[in-house]
C-alpha cells in the first residue's frame, strides 16, 4: 500500500517538477534560439513536439547525453584496435 502511494507521489511530483523546472525552459530555448521566428517555432512545435516544450527540451537533453556516452566509448573501441594493430606489427 505505501509503495504504491509513494510511487504514485513520486512519478506525479517528480516528473511533473522536472518538466518544469528543467525540460520546459531547455526547449523554449532551443527552439527559439534554432527557428527565432513566432511562427516557425508555433509551426515546429505543434508538428514535432505535440505543443510541448517539454518534449523539445528531453529530446535535446537526451541526444547530448547519448553524444556524451557514445562517443568516448567509440574512442575507446577504436583505441583498442589501433593499440592490438600497433602490437601485431
Amino acid at each position: 500500500m505505501f509503495d504504491f502511494i509513494f510511487e504514485v507521489v513520486f512519478e506525479v511530483l517528480f516528473a511533473g517538477l522536472l518538466n518544469w523546472l528543467l525540460f520546459t525552459p531547455i526547449g523554449f530555448l532551443y527552439l527559439y534560439i534554432r527557428y527565432r521566428s513566432r511562427p516557425g517555432v508555433a509551426l515546429v512545435l505543434s508538428q514535432k513536439y505535440e505543443g510541448k516544450y517539454a518534449n523539445a527540451g528531453q529530446e535535446l537533453l537526451l541526444n547530448a547525453f547519448i553524444l556524451v556516452l557514445i562517443v568516448p566509448i567509440l574512442l575507446m573501441v577504436v583505441w583498442a584496435i589501433y593499440s592490438s594493430i600497433l602490437r601485431l606489427l
